[in-house]
Formats: C-alpha cells, structure tokens, sequence
C-alpha cells in the first residue's frame, strides 16, 4: 500500500538513476505504482508536493542502504491501513488490522492517509487470496 500511496510521485520520477533504483528495491511493486487501472494517482497539490519531498529525501539517502526508502514505504503503508480501518471497520468480518497496527507501532507518528478505499480494498482482497491459497 505504501508503494501505491506513492504512485503519483514514482510516476513522476524520470531521471534514470532514481528510477533504475525503485525498480530495483521494489521489484513487482514498482509496476503496481504506475498500473493506473488499480489507482489513477491523483491527489492535491499539496500531497503531491509531500510525497514528491519525502521521496526524493529517500533516494537521495546513501544508494547501497535501501532502508530509508523501504522505510518509508512502510510507514505510509500502515497509514493507508490505519485510515482505511476507521473508515471501513464497522462492515468488516475480519480483525482490526487499524487497531493491530497502532499495537505493533505505538510511537509512530500517523501521516496522512490518501488512498481511496477501493484500492485499498482491492490489495487487501488478493493478498488474502494469495495467503489463503
């Protein structure tokens, strides 16, 4: 989710070697954020500027250690689920996955969330497909 999240500002990222590098960090998932049929990427001005900040901040930390970026993916990632979770957990069957979160990463300061629930939805949906089977 936190690849998604960042969908607009990967897709915006044309310079060979930052592009070379997310390819390489996040493999499949690179290809989910720029797949415009599961999210059409748009959001405001301003969080596209943040995200375009924040991003640019973990490229440009040390390119053998991709911790930074793959931090930061995990961190807007739990946010999408956090949000998603409070708007959703009335309907829901499953566990609170919001609630579970905020236990497994108490400290963490919560960003701001943008997906839309239908692509959240839909990568929660095929990542229990894929467990269950």
């Amino acid at each position: 989710l936190g690849t998604l999240a960042f969908a607009p500002a990967i897709r915006a990222e044309v310079r060979r070697e930052p592009v070379r590098r997310l390819r390489h960090v996040l493999g499949n998932s690179y290809l989910l954020a720029l797949d415009q049929s599961v999210w059409d990427g748009r959001v405001s001005a301003a969080i596209g500027k943040r995200l375009k900040s924040e991003l640019g901040a973990a490229l440009g930390s040390d390119a053998g250690d991709h911790a930074n970026l793959l931090a930061l993916f995990d961190r807007q990632g739990r946010n999408e689920v956090r949000a998603a979770a409070v708007r959703n957990d009335a309907g829901r069957d499953d566990p609170a996955l919001g609630e579970w979160l905020m236990l497994l990463h108490p400290q963490e300061a919560v960003a701001e969330a943008h997906l839309p629930d239908k692509p959240v939805t839909m990568l929660f949906m095929h990542h229990a497909a894929r467990a269950a089977a």
